[in-house]
């Protein structure tokens, strides 16, 4: 869960920047944004307990799918998916 809100922050974030900056910019800041994301990600977590994911431009959650289990490429990183949510 922390992982894929981290994703939604992130590209939601990414999107605003190529509205206003160059990729080069973008690519300067890129690395504390993504430590930024996370560490909020972690306190919301410590804070409430558990993460509950929330749309951005990318990403939208769908209740009870955790994983793409219904691919069989994709099946091998199930697991380990599941785990680090």
């Amino acid at each position: 869960m922390v992982a894929g809100q981290r994703f939604t922050i992130i590209l939601t974030i990414h999107y605003q920047l190529t509205e206003s900056f160059g990729l080069t910019e973008i690519k300067e800041v890129l690395k504390d944004i993504v430590k930024c994301c996370y560490d909020s990600v972690l306190e919301r977590q410590e804070a409430e307990g558990h993460i509950v994911l929330e749309r951005g431009l990318a990403m939208f959650p769908l209740s009870g799918i955790d994983a793409p289990s219904h691919s069989r490429y994709l099946w091998s990183g199930v697991l380990p998916f599941r785990a680090c949510g």
